[in-house]
């Protein structure tokens, strides 16, 4: 099974993505946050270290824990922000971890893990294959504004919150351009591999961009064997044509 992370600025698309991958064969998708909400719900792994370090003042009548209250006090505060990934974070990459392995024992041929901070919780470690979806920031912040509701000032804390899109490429793609291998998607031989998806004119949304997602889907046994016969067929067709052209021109 092939294990591919999906990560990217808030807004940029990555939600779109993952719907277009859960309809096709064999694919597993999961995302950090859903996780997250589920750890810290009554009962859950992170729900009483989170209470207990946060207060009461962060409980809603039913005594669950108020999302909207908790990302208040983290938005606005970056110290409180890293105590609070520093207990939720390590629970969900540890189901993520024992999800991977079951997925696999059922036979699955990819597993995608989708997270905001991918890069920041070093899931590149268990990944063979990153993509990164790309958008401008201020196209972003039209689409959360428009989408989800959000005010300049969330907006801005979530930003705040990630890895600016230059310094990613400065120091995981080494500002490199990468090799395009579609219009709008760039390969970059890193360790794993990058895609970088740019989704900037809504690459997702356009019709054909569903079978190039079949194209993009090969497996590592595929890899592993070269699709040698697929490539001697190639070949020998290539080499035909070379030929039938001298012939001509004789």
């Amino acid at each position: 099974m092939k294990v591919i992370g999906i990560t990217g600025g808030v807004g940029a698309g990555k939600s779109t993505l993952l719907s277009l991958l859960d309809e096709m064969e064999g694919t597993v998708t999961v995302q950090a946050d859903l996780i997250a909400r589920e750890a810290m719900k009554k009962g859950g792994i992170a729900y009483e270290k989170t209470v207990f370090l946060f207060g009461a003042e962060i409980l809603g009548p039913d005594g669950e824990i108020d999302r909207a209250r908790l990302g208040e006090i983290v938005f606005k505060e970056d110290n409180k922000r890293l105590v609070l990934n520093s207990i939720v974070h390590p629970v969900v990459k540890n189901e993520i971890i024992a999800d991977i392995q079951e997925k696999e024992n059922e036979g699955k041929s990819f597993y995608f893990i989708e997270a905001a901070l991918l890069l920041e919780d070093r899931y590149e470690r268990i990944c063979d294959e990153i993509w990164y979806v790309y958008a401008g920031e201020e196209l972003r912040r039209e689409r959360l504004k428009k989408n989800r509701g959000y005010t300049d000032e969330k907006i801005d804390g979530l930003f705040a919150s990630q890895m600016k899109d230059e310094y990613i490429r400065r120091k995981y793609l080494k500002n490199d351009s990468g090799e395009e291998i579609d219009t709008g998607i760039a390969r970059f031989d890193m360790t794993p591999p990058w895609l970088v998806f740019d989704n900037s004119t809504g690459l997702f949304l356009t019709p054909e961009f569903f079978d190039i997602l079949d194209k993009l889907l090969v497996t590592k046994e595929e890899i592993a064997e070269g699709s040698a016969e697929e490539f001697i067929e190639e070949t020998t067709e290539e080499t035909k044509k070379e030929v039938s052209e001298e012939v001509q021109k004789e």
